[in-house]
């Protein structure tokens, strides 16, 4: 028993040493935040999808101020992490997800019954 105990602070203890030197984006941080509740996210699957968003958004920056701001290239940029994120949530995750990120849930509350 103590044992385990052991092994769950020293996991705790790594978690918190690594995330601490992500240099994640903090619109990320605050995206995945904010999905985290409304899609019912595991810990592992936000941090995943952190790093996905926090990449996206520099990778979008950097087309930004390049110039090349190209719907084109944007939409690629965007169909790419639409695509990591198909892998890391479920079915039902990812249904929610693209509502929320097509800013659907802002027009009509969207209401999820739980089965």
């Amino acid at each position: 028993m103590k044992v385990s105990y052991f092994f769950i602070a020293a996991t705790l203890l790594c978690l918190s040493c690594t995330s601490s030197r992500n240099n994640t984006s903090p619109d990320a941080k605050r995206k995945i935040e904010e999905l985290r509740a409304l899609i019912h996210l595991s810990p592992d699957q936000a941090q995943k999808l952190t790093s996905i968003e926090a990449s996206y958004i520099d990778k979008s920056k950097q087309l930004r101020q390049q110039g090349n701001d190209k719907e084109s290239d944007l939409t690629r940029l965007k169909q790419k992490r639409t695509s990591f994120y198909k892998k890391i949530l479920s079915r039902e995750q990812f249904i929610k997800f693209q509502a929320i990120d097509n800013e659907l849930i802002k027009q009509a509350p969207v209401r999820f019954n739980k089965s």
